[in-house]
């Protein structure tokens, strides 16, 4: 793992600097995602394919490997309570509820197969979390609700396609910004009426992953993997910015 800083000196033209780096020895394939906890300088990072969600110090100190998952994905550590969600999936579906004082799994909602990314929700407390369908031609497959304030599965949001990627949620907390990876398109979904309300061709590419909201300018960025190209959407028209 790598740890990096911005640099204090103003004539440092380097914007980050790395400043230390954590072995982890016996590790092999995927890490996914990162879970910040600033209050207790924790890092939890979900080890893919190691079945494993590790804790480090804000220093980079390995501190903990927490054990129990079959392919551990997205992470959200939830301050108030002292409690991390990940979400655990590929050939199955579910997703967990760690307590942040002795690591053990509290918790387990079972979902469909394919659970990976997810997105929260700071307004409603509502954790968006996707899963893939292994139907061969599947029409839709599910954004999964789950409530963080009672760890519930309180409802679903059919999506177009089979799978699904990166989402971006704006301030208001009333609409979502998703990579619908599994139809070559960006998906608009009203999060108050659980449903998609606009969907925008992504031209002469395939396999969006990674996606990031500007809200001030009214922009959506997304970046693909066939051809690895980065695009600029404008949200009040759907139209690729040229």
């Amino acid at each position: 793992m790598l740890v990096l800083a911005r640099p204090a000196g103003a004539q440092e033209k380097l914007p980050l600097k790395l400043v230390a780096t954590t072995p982890l020895p016996g590790f092999s394939g995927d890490f996914d995602h990162f879970a910040l906890d600033l209050k207790g300088k924790r890092l939890f990072l979900t080890a893919e394919d190691h079945k494993t969600v590790e804790v480090f110090d804000l220093d980079g100190k390995r501190l903990h490997s927490i054990t129990g998952f079959g392919q551990p994905h997205a992470a959200l550590f939830l301050p108030d309570v002292n409690k991390l969600i990940v979400t655990d999936g590929d050939d199955f579906g579910m997703v967990e509820l760690v307590n942040g004082k002795n690591y053990k799994i509290l918790s387990t909602i079972k979902l469909p197969p394919g659970v990976d990314g997810a997105v929260f929700n700071p307004v409603n407390g509502h954790y968006y979390v996707e899963s893939g369908s292994d139907e061969p031609g599947a029409k839709t497959h599910a954004l999964n609700i789950i409530d963080t304030k009672t760890f519930k599965h309180i409802g679903d949001i059919a999506l177009p396609g089979s799978h699904s990627e990166a989402m971006a949620i704006d301030k208001a907390g009333k609409t979502m910004y998703v990579n619908l990876t599994g139809t070559n398109e960006v998906g608009v979904v009203d999060l108050e009426a659980r449903r998609v309300i606009a969907t925008w061709p992504i031209p002469e590419a395939q396999t969006a992953n990674a996606l990031a909201l500007d809200e001030p300018n009214h922009r959506v960025f997304i970046a693909t993997r066939k051809p690895p190209t980065f695009f600029v959407f404008d949200t009040e028209t759907g139209k690729v910015v040229t």
